[in-house]
């Protein structure tokens, strides 16, 4: 770094390394300092909120929705415990697929938005309702069924994960899918049958106006910067609605506080310390979050959902919200994918 000498090009005989690193390093700040203070005016200015006080674009987009674009009369639940791991099972993107290993000449088509376009669809909110075997033909919301494929099918619609891989598989088998893509899938000809579910309301408009309002900034921005923000609140969004809650604790508890703990929480493991013991005899991990599975009725459960925002600090996540958006978007691509001429797909954002 204190190198004193001939340049790298030879074009200057004193050259001091330590001053043109030092050089060129205020000017790489300056410039930062310039897009981020720009970048902090359109959000100030436009959404009323400091960018500094979130670490990802993806809790930015969430907080931009939640205090300009979120309706007060749209009730998007936070899923937690069993239900939240059975809706989780049907979270899955797209695939990537090749059906022709060689092509001579073509054409390339880009849909894009994907996501976008899939939030102005209908969403899962309300308050969950676990039922045993729903009718799909009626029914919104996540389903566990039994699937089998059509005899012959050369472009298979349903995934699911084999090995930690999303796969679209012919047979038969036993997954967790959104009803609208059971629907189409019944409709191509799949055997669905259905053994339990999660029933929500339909959610109409949820994202309606975020989307259209960064969509169509996106569309009519002339500046390169700006434009690549939009897409990035327009793309990033849907994903924060997938991240799972997984903090988790531990303690040493009495009966008494064992069976509220049960009350009110996802129980993982339980060790008994000592069978002749009544005080602090049992060795309990629970997830900290109270589980909103365990409300009795829509009351409790939103003004849970309010206790846990105050005291637990929970992310702003309900995976249904995440799993609908990229179920939509796989219903979207099949009819293009379905194709005889289509040799390759996958699905982006």
């Amino acid at each position: 770094l204190n190198y004193i000498g001939p340049s790298p090009c030879g074009n200057i005989p004193n050259w001091n390394l330590k001053a043109s690193c030092l050089s060129y390093l205020s000017d790489d700040l300056s410039c930062l300092y310039q897009v981020l203070m720009k970048f902090d005016k359109m959000i100030r200015v436009e959404y009323g909120l400091d960018f500094t006080q979130y670490i990802s674009i993806p809790s930015l987009c969430m907080a931009t929705y939640r205090s300009n674009f979120l309706s007060a009369n749209v009730k998007i639940p936070k899923l937690r415990g069993k239900c939240e791991a059975d809706i989780r099972e049907s979270y899955r993107g797209g695939t990537v697929s090749l059906f022709k290993p060689i092509l001579k000449h073509g054409y390339v088509y880009d849909m894009n938005s994907q996501y976008p376009a899939a939030m102005l669809k209908d969403m899962p909110t309300g308050k969950p309702v676990h039922c045993l075997k729903p009718v799909l033909h009626n029914f919104f919301g996540f389903m566990k069924a039994n699937i089998i494929t059509p005899k012959h099918m050369n472009k298979p619609f349903l995934t699911t994960k084999v090995k930690g891989k999303v796969v679209a598989p012919l047979g038969s088998w036993t997954g967790w899918y959104f009803s609208e893509e059971l629907k189409k899938a019944e409709d191509l000809g799949y055997t669905i049958k259905p053994l339990e579910g999660y029933r929500f309301e339909r959610g109409v408009d949820v994202f309606k106006d975020y989307v259209l309002h960064f969509y169509k900034l996106k569309k009519e921005s002339k500046n390169p910067g700006e434009r690549l923000i939009y897409k990035l609140m327009l793309n990033s969004f849907y994903g924060k609605w997938g991240m799972s809650q997984s903090d988790r604790e531990s303690k040493l508890v009495d009966n008494v506080e064992y069976d509220k703990i049960l009350t009110n929480h996802e129980v993982k493991n339980t060790w008994i310390v000592s069978e002749n013991s009544k005080i602090n005899n049992i060795v309990v991990e629970y997830v900290k979050e109270p589980d909103l599975g365990l409300a009795e009725d829509d009351s409790k459960y939103f003004k849970l959902m309010e206790k846990i925002d105050k005291e637990y600090k929970s992310k702003n996540t309900s995976i249904g919200i995440a799993a609908a958006i990229t179920s939509y978007a796989r219903i979207a691509m099949y009819d293009y994918i379905a194709d005889d001429g289509v040799v390759y797909s996958d699905t982006d954002s």
